[in-house]
């Protein structure tokens, strides 16, 4: 049930980045917004599992591999794109 409700939150979140990047992309700028959220939400992210005690120095081995790298560019594209057809619609 936790899990489920997690879920909803966060597709209730990514809905919203719609409107809401739609709406400030003309003030901030096209790719400045997604920037300054991700750059955002990524450090309280990792504020969260420092303060949890969930970052262990093990865990932080992932950053050595190819796998992160990939997984960085196909989110950054993903990002880039997805905000690029938001605000040039």
């Amino acid at each position: 049930m936790k899990f489920n409700l997690i879920g909803c939150i966060a597709l209730l979140l990514w809905a919203s980045s719609i409107p809401f990047a739609k709406r400030c992309t003309e003030d901030v700028g096209l790719l400045t917004l997604p920037a300054m959220q991700y750059l955002v939400g990524g450090f309280l992210g990792l504020l969260t599992n420092a303060a949890l005690g969930k970052l262990k120095h093990t865990e932080l081995q992932f950053f050595r591999s190819p796998q992160f790298y990939l997984r960085a560019a196909l989110f950054s594209l993903y990002a880039t794109l997805f905000y690029f057809a938001i605000g040039t619609i």
